[in-house]
């Protein structure tokens, strides 16, 4: 029962999350060095400078790495922000955020999407390879990956698909072929499943928490 208040409560304070994090756009002073628009094809040769922030569109024929980002994200080999990241990210290869991030509908790679400040996902995140978190995170929505979700301080409300499951509490749903949590308040599906601190600490093909 704790387990399914702390869902609730989540949800209640998920307008607050996207508030705070998304004022961030708000607080970041305006000036020179930001630019509306960006591309590249590999660093040094893109626009703005790696120094700079960017507060629109980012359109990359290859790649490019830029301090901030704030808005679409589009890269046909990958995306990379030092710092802060707040919108939405594609790529043919790898989307990776350094810094604090909020990604709004969805984070898409064909390879990997390697997040490593704290992170909250409202939406999809979507990887042909793995998803990994190396700091706390959030995902409201779904994490989907073929190889795997790896991150042992991801919090999932709602569902984490993969051949490879981790992550610290899951109020939802795990389906895979190994499931790896600390805290269940609903559903594993897969050929080993772990709660770490369930009632049943391991059981095979389907496990139930509350």
């Amino acid at each position: 029962m704790n387990y399914l208040k702390k869902y609730w409560m989540a949800l209640a304070i998920l307008p607050f999350v996207f508030g705070t994090l998304a004022a961030s756009i708000d607080v970041h002073a305006e000036g020179k060095d930001d630019s509306p628009a960006a591309s590249g094809l590999f660093p040094p040769l893109q626009y703005p400078k790696k120094e700079d922030t960017v507060i629109g569109l980012r359109v990359s024929p290859g790649w490019a790495r830029h301090a901030k980002m704030y808005g679409a994200d589009f890269g046909l080999i990958g995306n990379i922000t030092d710092n802060d990241f707040v919108g939405t990210a594609f790529a043919g290869g790898f989307n990776i955020t350094s810094g604090n991030a909020l990604i709004l509908f969805t984070q898409m790679a064909g390879v990997t999407n390697t997040n490593l400040g704290k992170t909250n996902i409202v939406g999809i995140q979507l990887a042909f390879g793995y998803n990994y978190s190396a700091s706390t995170t959030n995902v409201f929505g779904g994490q989907f990956s073929l190889i795997g979700n790896f991150g042992a301080k991801t919090n999932v409300y709602g569902i984490q698909f993969g051949l490879y499951n981790e992550a610290e509490s899951v109020y939802g749903f795990q389906l895979g072929l190994v499931n790896r949590t600390k805290n269940l308040a609903g559903i594993q599906v897969g050929l080993l499943n772990y709660v770490e601190k369930g009632w049943l600490s391991f059981f095979p093909v389907i496990n139930v928490g509350f």
